[in-house]
């Protein structure tokens, strides 16, 4: 019987380890600016640090999958300087220790602009300059970050990137809002990628929604939620996401803002987790920040527990009628 109970338990371990060896290794740079350095007053924004808290508080309790503590980089307003942002990043998309199926996850809340001479759009980091000057110091070249993340795929790096650019009233201009978005808009291949809002757009961010948030991190982690997953397989792919995200974008915003998704349609964005604390929907808080844990369940969270559990069942039943 003890040797029984032995075999079972290391073809278990076994297993365990051959799932963890397939899905590779998580790493994730997760960026949010809200407050910027060299800008007028009137152009920085409201939460788009808050959005990257959150997108955090998914990542750090697994939403993605098992991940470990320092593979997880968050910068948000004075840490993320442009030289920050660029070095973290590529250790995340080029690292040393590279094996099959590893998934770098890059976040972006913030604001996009061009720099017209040269025709190039940027992501903005917290040192961007006054002006347009961007090809000196302080942005993130789009182009020069989507060859980055080609070159990573071609090496066997599974990449999704998210980008929350381009704010609604905080815009610095419409011309560079609108390149930065095509750029982003663009198909990369073989990678999941998702864009707030289409080139002819800009994203919105309001007290409304979750206490303060930008509309798509908001919807995107309710996606993330389960409540994406149309066929109830606890996997949200990249067309259940699109579908989710155009539908309640596009009605909470009258059709002012409709988010992109680009990638293979059937590749797994994330795997349900019911166990995972999403956005209060009353707290003007984040549920986590980088130095606490969750204190308090929330009632989206609770919600959706038994959701899940519903779903569950309804899986199992026809699992066994099949």
């Amino acid at each position: 019987m003890t040797v029984l109970r032995l075999l079972i338990l290391s073809i278990a371990f076994l297993s365990i380890r051959v799932n963890a060896q397939e899905k590779g290794t998580i790493r994730a740079v997760i960026i949010g600016v809200s407050k910027y350095k060299n800008l007028d007053s009137s152009l920085q924004l409201n939460y788009a640090d808050r959005d990257a808290l959150s997108f955090y508080n998914f990542v750090s309790q697994g939403g993605f999958g098992p991940i470990k503590k320092e593979n997880i980089h968050i910068l948000t307003n004075e840490q993320a300087q442009f030289e920050q942002i660029r070095r973290t990043s590529l250790l995340a998309l080029f690292p040393k220790d590279l094996q099959p199926n590893d998934h770098t996850i890059i976040y972006f809340a913030g604001h996009g602009d061009i720099q017209a001479e040269f025709n190039s759009a940027f992501l903005l980091a917290h040192d961007a300059p006054t002006g347009t000057d961007y090809h000196l110091d302080g942005a993130w070249e789009i182009e020069e970050l989507e060859k980055n993340i080609q070159r990573a795929s071609k090496r066997g790096m599974r990449v999704s990137l998210f980008v929350d650019a381009c704010r609604s009233g905080k815009a610095l201009s419409k011309m560079g809002s609108q390149r930065a978005l095509e750029a982003l808009s663009s198909n990369w291949e073989n990678i999941v990628k998702v864009v707030s809002c289409g080139p002819e757009q800009l994203s919105q961010e309001d007290s409304r929604w979750g206490g303060g948030h930008g509309v798509f991190t908001y919807y995107l982690l309710r996606a993330f939620s389960g409540l994406a997953d149309t066929d109830e397989d606890r996997k949200i792919r990249v067309f259940e996401l699109n579908e989710y995200l155009s539908k309640e974008v596009r009605k909470e915003t009258q059709m002012k803002q409709i988010p992109r998704c680009s990638g293979p349609d059937t590749r797994v964005v994330v795997e349900v987790n019911p166990e995972i604390a999403f956005l209060e929907e009353k707290n003007t808080k984040p549920m986590r920040s980088p130095e606490k844990g969750a204190s308090w369940p929330d009632q989206m969270a609770v919600y959706l527990k038994s959701n899940y559990r519903k779903n569950e069942e309804k899986l199992r039943f026809r699992q066994t009628i099949c």
